[in-house]
């Protein structure tokens, strides 16, 4: 294959407060064409107030996966497209000295989204770009930095995310007619609609700091081939929420930089989402009777449908400058 690509970029100064960019990309690959994309916005900056309107295009090549599967029945296709995105953000920031919040509110427009079908449905048409989806959401930072009299700095800081929508286009395959069919638009799976950090910074001189982090991301909903029913095997409705708390720090001593890290410092058993579809349900297989007969296992198919991240895990990195 071959990629050759040209992008070009401007910037307008307006005055001492406000600039506007405009960015122009072109990319073409000799398997599945190219496309043009457009980026662009306005940053003002007004004291300690700070704006920005952003819009951006780009685009996700498919991947070798879903191109080169061998056949349709693994869902796969080589004459896919690249998925296509549109974004737009607004955000408005304010810094002081030792305090600094951000507010950033956005909206992301996909189409030509990849969909396939369950590998092993020989239809002749594995994938195609018929999804498409929209995401609102929004940001929130802040920052707060303190000197109390027995240590040099304390940093607070914490970011929270929501999202106020995410729905994709539903499709299932029709065998009889060796198709997609439409079924509405419903929610995009394995998204967590709310996710918040929280962080704690103590430096206790030039040589020593320590950080503690805590974690929550919210309940997400699986995606529709965890959540099928019609096979053996129960299926994941929903990855349950989880918090999680993590320690670092940080002792210089001359030129040796000796850290440590302790990750889910709780020693907390949560879930991720499974891979791909996820679609194998978590009832165990079992061999039983004379006959050793074999009986539960996977449901839809053989992805994961949880991923359990390890325990508590320990860190001591070391670095010496020369």
């Amino acid at each position: 294959t071959e990629d050759r690509g040209i992008f070009v970029q401007t910037k307008w100064r307006l005055d001492e407060h406000s600039q506007f960019n405009l960015g122009l990309r072109n990319d073409h690959n000799s398997v599945f064409g190219g496309s043009t994309t457009l980026r662009g916005g306005y940053v003002g900056n007004f004291g300690a107030w700070g704006f920005k309107a952003l819009y951006g295009q780009a685009y996700q090549e498919p991947a070798p996966r879903v191109l080169y599967g061998g056949w349709a029945g693994s869902g796969s296709d080589p004459n896919l497209s690249p998925e296509k995105s549109d974004t737009l953000e607004l955000s408005a920031s304010f810094t002081e000295r030792r305090y600094s919040g951000l507010l950033s509110l956005w909206k992301v427009k996909d189409t030509d989204t990849i969909i396939t079908v369950k590998p092993g449905t020989d239809n002749g048409k594995g994938a195609q770009n018929l999804g498409e989806r929209d995401i609102t959401g929004a940001d929130l930072h802040g920052q707060l930095l303190m000197a109390p009299s027995f240590l040099k700095q304390v940093k607070l800081w914490a970011f929270y995310s929501h999202y106020f929508k995410t729905d994709e286009r539903k499709f299932m395959f029709n065998a009889a007619s060796s198709a997609f069919d439409r079924l509405g638009t419903g929610e995009i799976g394995d998204l967590a609609k709310d996710k918040f950090w929280m962080g704690v910074t103590a430096a206790f001189n030039d040589l020593f700091d320590v950080t503690l982090r805590a974690r929550y991301v919210g309940a997400r909903r699986a995606v529709d081939t965890n959540m099928r029913n019609d096979q053996p095997g129960a299926p994941v409705t929903v990855v349950p929420s989880y918090s999680t708390l993590d320690l670092n720090g940080n002792f210089k001593w001359r030129k040796v930089w000796l850290s440590f890290k302790v990750e889910n410092l709780l020693d907390k058993q949560y879930f991720h989402p499974g891979v791909r579809s996820g679609g194998a349900g978590f009832v165990p297989g079992v061999f039983a009777g004379d006959n050793v007969t074999y009986s539960g296992g996977s449901g839809y198919d053989y992805y994961s449908s949880l991923l359990a991240p390890p325990g508590r895990r320990f860190q001591a990195p070391l670095k010496r400058h020369f």
